[in-house]
């Protein structure tokens, strides 16, 4: 069984390859599907072991005092590393004689898309996103803009009763009796319209949804506690409860900071998404937030910017001047707007392959080899 030593530890390899591993030193691990094992002293904040993690990699995290990781990290805390506690995490794993597809493992995700402000196109993203996810694994999209709700519309996946506002609503009340029953899918929906079937049997079968009863005006939505630990709290409850049905949990919130379920839920993601457009406002505006965002811990190297509605002749120059950052930048295509909004999902074209290039770089549903480099020199930058 081959394994990486990133811990900068030779013994570890010494006694591995005593044990009968394959054990290889290096750092460079960003494309690796084998199990790595990773050091606090080389990864001070677990960064580049969460990246992994998230990616489906098995991760063994060494540390002298515990440090916060992604739920599938297996932590080692101690001052001196015992060699058979890691011949047993080792022993953990799946091995056999399809070993690059066995130590990979099956991780459940989930993903916040904010908007930086209202008419980015975090919502038309999210979409895509989910979309795109449930071609290959159960996802759920949670719609918590609860002011203006837009994407049951585009799915027609709405039906009384079952609505986000019950689902929070129970949550709260800590009642986590029979919650499946809130999200949709096409075959949960009763007595449609002629134009609501035709949408509804285009959108895969493994594609759910959560959202708001639109019906109601916003100012009946439940609200959230104010104290952020116990929002957090709730929040992370909710998509505990969602994975348990899902592979996939992508959230699309509203812009506003102020919001203690769009603050809350931002906490509580694997992932974020910030969404930005090409404009001079919103570009001001996200080199403010972003450094807002990551002087609060609110935003890590795993996290993605999305700079929407961008034209070819702006790509290079704004490649420049957020070449710290982890973007992908999606260009305007008018044709795909109004095709959606008449149920016509893209299939082809420069949005669906940059979307093709999320949902794998985040979700790692293979690609070919020209679409999984996209997001390779982001992976270069970590440093062991």
């Amino acid at each position: 069984m081959k394994v990486i030593n990133a811990s900068g530890i030779s013994e570890i390899t010494e006694v591995l390859q005593e044990k009968g591993y394959q054990c290889i030193e290096t750092t460079e691990v960003y494309d690796t599907q084998y199990p790595v094992i990773i050091a606090k002293k080389f990864d001070p904040n677990a960064e580049a072991a969460n990246i992994l993690a998230s990616s489906g990699v098995p991760v063994l995290f060494l540390s002298w005092e515990y440090i916060k990781t992604h739920p599938s990290v297996h932590n080692i805390v101690a001052d001196h590393v015992d060699a058979e506690d890691i011949a047993a995490w080792l022993n953990s794993l799946k091995t056999g004689d399809e070993q690059e597809q066995k130590t990979k493992i099956a991780v459940k995700k989930s993903v916040v898309v904010y908007p930086l402000q209202p008419g980015v196109g975090s919502a038309f993203i999210s979409r895509m996103l989910a979309l795109e996810s449930a071609k290959h694994r159960n996802t759920v999209l949670v719609e918590a803009n609860y002011r203006y709700p837009k994407s049951l519309f585009y799915f027609g996946l709405y039906e009384p009763g079952h609505t986000l506002d019950r689902y929070i609503e129970k949550i709260l009340n800590n009642d986590m009796q029979e919650l499946s029953q809130y999200t949709l899918n096409k075959t949960k929906i009763s007595n449609p319209s002629t134009e609501r079937k035709r949408i509804l049997k285009k959108l895969p079968e493994k594609l759910h949804m959560l959202a708001p009863d639109w019906q109601k005006g916003y100012e009946h939505f439940p609200e959230m506690p104010c104290e952020i630990d116990q929002s957090e709290g709730y929040t992370r409850n909710m998509i505990h409860q969602l994975k348990q049905h899902h592979d996939s949990v992508i959230v699309n919130t509203l812009s506003d900071l102020d919001d203690c379920l769009t603050l809350s839920l931002l906490n509580s993601a694997d992932i974020k998404i910030i969404v930005a457009d090409a404009s001079p406002p919103s570009i001001l505006s996200l080199e403010q937030r972003v450094e807002t965002l990551r002087s609060n811990g609110l935003l890590k190297q795993s996290d993605r910017i999305i700079i929407n509605n961008c034209h070819e002749g702006m790509e290079k120059e704004l490649q420049q001047r957020f070449q710290q950052y982890n973007c992908l930048f999606v260009p305007y295509e008018g044709a795909v707007h109004s095709d959606m909004m008449r149920g016509v999902h893209p299939d082809r074209g420069e949005i669906y392959e940059k979307m093709k290039e999320l949902e794998s770089s985040i979700f790692g549903t293979k690609m070919q080899e020209k679409s999984k480099r996209s997001f390779s020199s982001f992976f270069s930058k970590v440093s062991l």
